[in-house]
């Protein structure tokens, strides 16, 4: 009797999958589960659907067998023809015939917690069996107390897989001074700046006070008029705030969280504001008080407000100011073109577009739009007036000025294009 065996090496782990994370279910949503903030020391841990072995899962290797029903009965004379007995069935170790009880080719969770800053290595491990999460009193949830859970996963051959979350604790919201304004900065940080300076109690007494641990990440500013008008709204995060930690240590008013030391802050917050974020038109006669409503938020995204006042938006850099071109410029190319070149002035209006008008001795005209950020028109072989003619928008309030007038005669036909802009028209003088 011949007999062939074949091998079949699967290539197989236990992986996570990111649309299931494992999470801190009561923790706040808004912080990605990573700050619980109702002051409770209960904490629930769950990690559903979020370890796979997915050849394991997918190819259903762990689900019971049927027993096999013969196919073949040879009229009644011979019913156990092609039956397997029983005896050749297996019934042994932990993958046989009966299958093994698995949740996504799991079939067993370790689970343990300690501070982050412990040493991992005394882990203390509790075999959970199948379950997929698990509700612990903890025993603080102090502002600034921590907690690191870990979870392990096992298949059936004895992979593992491991993946860890934190949990913070914060039931306070951050602390807020009084703003200062410094208006009209030079060299600031947007072409027309103010500065608003305002002082987070909390964070200035940050070594002294337990409200102190999470730091302010987030700041939302939100210009609104008195009629309750949202001019704007701006969010100043990340390295707007954020100070690296060895630069800290030489800053007086540097502090670093107590949650996590490598996130560390300013107690003063010293932010740039654009002038133009007020959104005040160009022709606008009377002007509402407006207030800037500055927003602090703490890691927990817990957050506190202060209001500021602007009386004169008016005195304000920029508004209601607009410049006309500068620097206007006519040269010469060749003996039939010339060229006009200029510079337009920054400004908190946008520019909607600018217009060629082009006049031969006869007293026709001809208008050609120009790309708005082009700053240079050339004409070629025309004996001609050039205009320019520019116009700012802001708002829908739309005011037209024009901007210079140049001479300049040349013979030949008429042709022009707009750098910029793809649009050529040619003609021929008469």
């Amino acid at each position: 009797m011949h007999e062939d065996l074949f091998c079949m090496i699967i290539h197989q782990k236990v992986t996570t999958q990111n649309e299931n994370p494992m999470k801190c279910t009561t923790a706040s949503s808004s912080t990605g589960y990573t700050w619980q903030t109702n002051g409770d020391k209960t904490v629930e841990i769950s990690w559903k659907d979020h370890f796979i072995n997915t050849v394991h899962a997918d190819g259903h290797f762990l689900s019971p067998i049927s027993a096999y029903e013969p196919r073949l009965t040879d009229s009644g004379r011979r019913i156990d023809y092609k039956k397997i007995e029983n005896k050749f069935d297996d019934y042994e170790g932990k993958m046989n015939r009966n299958g093994i009880n698995n949740i996504n080719g799991i079939v067993q969770f370790e689970f343990a917690y300690q501070s982050p800053s412990s040493n991992v290595s005394n882990l203390s491990w509790t075999d959970l069996g199948l379950l997929e999460n698990i509700i612990l009193t903890l025993p603080s949830s102090e502002d600034g107390f921590s907690q690191m859970f870990w979870v392990r996963a096992i298949d059936a051959i004895g992979n593992t897989k491991e993946d860890t979350a934190v949990v913070y604790f914060d039931a306070s919201s951050p602390s807020i001074g009084l703003p200062i304004m410094d208006y009209n900065v030079e060299n600031g940080r947007y072409n027309f700046s103010s500065k608003q300076v305002f002082i987070n109690k909390r964070m200035k007494l940050s070594f002294a006070s337990k409200d102190d641990h999470s730091g302010v990440p987030l700041v939302t500013l939100k210009i609104v008029t008195q009629s309750g008008e949202i001019k704007y709204e701006h969010r100043y995060k990340g390295a707007d705030l954020i100070v690296n930690a060895s630069d800290c240590q030489n800053i007086v008013e540097c502090y670093c969280s107590e949650a996590d030391r490598n996130k560390c802050y300013m107690s003063t917050l010293r932010l740039d504001i654009d002038n133009c974020w007020m959104g005040v038109a160009m022709n606008a006669t009377t002007i509402e008080t407006y207030k800037l409503e500055i927003t602090s938020y703490n890691g927990a995204m817990l957050s506190r407000q202060t209001i500021k006042e602007i009386l004169k938006v008016t005195d304000l850099s920029g508004i209601p100011e607009y410049n006309r071109v500068t620097n206007l410029k006519v040269e010469i190319v060749t003996e039939y073109s010339f060229k006009i070149t200029w510079k337009q002035p920054r400004s908190c209006y946008e520019r909607l577009g600018m217009k060629l008008i082009v006049t031969n001795e006869a007293g026709h005209s001809q208008e050609h739009k120009v790309f708005k950020r082009c700053n240079i028109i050339h004409c070629w072989r025309f004996k001609c007036i050039c205009y320019l003619h520019y116009t700012y928008v802001h708002k829908n309030q739309i005011d037209s000025y024009i901007g210079g007038v140049a001479k300049i005669v040349v013979e030949g036909d008429t042709q022009y294009a707009s750098h910029g802009f793809k649009t050529e028209t040619r003609s021929t003088k008469k």
